[in-house]
């Protein structure tokens, strides 16, 4: 069975160059490894101080394999140039552990194409006029002068004082 792992770890900002260097030269030992351990599409992002390691375990034990892969030399040699670089968040060194596990909230369902829903394009209707609408007059809009507003004088209001 397929499992989908994503792992999280700090990025120490003072190694940050040296760890993106490290992995554009991951070593063949350590990748033939990873295949070993029966972890596919791994990859891993960084987002300013935070890596986060993203993989599919296809094999029946887990831990095994992941044991087998801590005690892999080349694997080994692999994590003294890259955990420095790191920095594990508290959850996992409260766990004893370097990298932390996320736990899923949503998965988008693998589409099924024999029961996925058809949606079939809809032809607009062709509307025709009403026939009423054209027996209806035609109403052209004269413009109408609008009468000339002339100023009014208004008397003081009680509050203002006038000049006498």
């Amino acid at each position: 069975m397929r499992q989908k792992h994503l792992q999280i770890i700090g990025l120490k900002p003072e190694h940050r160059e040296e760890y993106l260097r490290l992995h554009r030269e991951v070593w063949p030992e350590v990748e033939a490894r990873l295949r070993a351990s029966n972890l596919e599409h791994y990859t891993i992002f960084n987002h300013g101080d935070l890596l986060l390691g993203y993989f599919e375990y296809t094999g029946s034990d887990f831990d095994a394999d992941m044991a087998a892969m801590a005690a892999d030399p080349a694997t080994q040699e692999w994590w003294k140039l890259t955990d420095p670089c790191q920095q594990p968040l508290p959850s996992a060194i409260a766990a004893c552990k370097q990298w932390d596990d996320a736990e899923p909230v949503y998965e988008l369902p693998d589409r099924v194409v024999d029961s996925a829903p058809v949606v079939e394009p809809v032809e607009t209707p062709v509307v025709e006029p009403h026939p009423v609408a054209e027996l209806a007059p035609v109403v052209e809009l004269v413009e109408t002068p609008h009468p000339v507003v002339e100023p009014v004088e208004t008397p003081p209001r009680q509050h203002e004082q006038t000049e006498e």
